[in-house]
């Protein structure tokens, strides 16, 4: 709710007489007395969780769950595993796979695994052409994401709740870029979906009424459209200069 709502929209919540932040602190301690916190990590498997069987540790509190998976994380020996954090309902069951609010990461292997199960899982040259596919379309999305996304994320300096913001899912939860050159290294890397969050975010302050599509005025719409967004941006600030 905060990612769609952000800062500008904190006044809403005045209502309640609490600011934005202390909403979300609320939340997050009736959250802690509702659920519990596990680790699981189960090898690579192309059929998905149904063809994983999954290891599980907990409950732990919020340090020790994020000690244990940054060390499954970091493993380099082994099959490639997929690491599951989650916050289940404390409701006494004892969950065989991952449930509740579930964050997933990978070890470093486990694209190298995936690449080698792919390749023996295509036998046939429409398995292959349907694999090619995919692999083309995300170098396109990610060719998108180097062009358009990284220059925007970078043309200014991220305020502490974009940060935040940016940091509350997906692979590298928790670590925070002690520079811009590490905000740099760390954005550059490959497609990642929250800092194109971040990107739209900037795209919508900086355009205000100025959109390809008047209709793209709210964050959720400029998200599902973010390159042509993103484009409209850098148009925008090249007839500025």
């Amino acid at each position: 709710m905060c990612r769609i709502l952000g800062q500008r929209d904190g006044a809403d919540l005045a209502y309640l007489g609490l600011t934005l932040r202390e909403y979300v602190d609320r939340l997050h301690a009736i959250q802690a007395q509702l659920t519990q916190r596990f680790v699981y990590w189960a090898p690579i498997a192309l059929g998905g969780d149904r063809e994983r069987s999954w290891s599980k540790q907990g409950p732990f509190g919020e340090a020790k769950q994020r000690r244990v998976g940054r060390r499954l994380v970091s493993r380099t020996q082994g099959p490639g595993l997929i690491i599951s954090l989650t916050q289940e309902p404390d409701d006494g069951v004892d969950s065989p796979t991952p449930r509740g609010l579930v964050t997933s990461f990978h070890t470093s292997v486990a694209l190298d695994r995936v690449r080698e199960l792919r390749d023996a899982a295509a036998t046939d040259e429409e398995s292959a052409q349907r694999m090619r596919q995919v692999q083309e379309a995300y170098e396109v999305r990610k060719e998108a994401y180097l062009r358009l996304v990284v220059p925007i994320v970078l043309s200014r300096t991220l305020s502490t709740e974009q940060v935040r913001a940016a940091r509350a899912w997906g692979p590298g939860v928790g670590k925070v870029p002690s520079s811009p050159q590490a905000l740099r290294a760390e954005v550059s890397c490959g497609y990642q979906p929250r800092w194109v969050d971040v990107a739209v975010r900037i795209a919508l302050e900086d355009l205000g009424e100025n959109l390809p599509n008047p209709g793209w005025n709210s964050f959720a719409r400029a998200r599902w459209h973010w390159q042509a967004v993103c484009e409209h941006w850098h148009s925008h600030h090249r007839a500025e200069k």
